[in-house]
């Protein structure tokens, strides 16, 4: 799919959220390692669009957002098996949020830079 709105009858792409909320045993170097060695585990994966992984030390979370070709593929991934795998791999429950994709930007591709001002968010 190119960057834009989906075109009719075109499949969604779906990202998912899936988010490790930790108490007093998180530790931020602990999640920076669990996705270095993770990483080449998801490199080719069919159906997977893409996959960060991410930390949030002030909230103490380790959250990861996957884009899927769609929903059927992002539900065949988080089976209870799998959730049950990351759970122990990560040392906490995940909560898994799913969202459609309104529309997809692949920022690399410049030949569709879209011309406009420079928007800054914040004070």
């Amino acid at each position: 799919m190119s960057a834009g709105a989906y075109a009719p009858g075109e499949a969604r792409r779906v990202a998912v959220f899936v988010t490790f909320r930790y108490g007093g045993e998180f530790s931020a170097p602990r999640v920076h390692r669990l996705a270095a060695d993770s990483r080449a585990r998801f490199a080719g994966m069919p159906g997977l669009v893409s996959k960060a992984f991410t930390v949030l030390p002030e909230l103490r979370e380790a959250r990861n957002v996957y884009v899927w070709d769609g929903m059927e593929a992002a539900r065949a991934f988080f089976t209870p098996d799998t959730c049950a795998h990351i759970a122990a791999l990560y040392g906490a429950p995940p909560a898994i949020e799913y969202a459609e994709l309104a529309a997809w930007v692949d920022a690399s591709d410049a030949s569709r830079k879209a011309p406009g001002p420079d928007v800054a968010c914040g004070p």
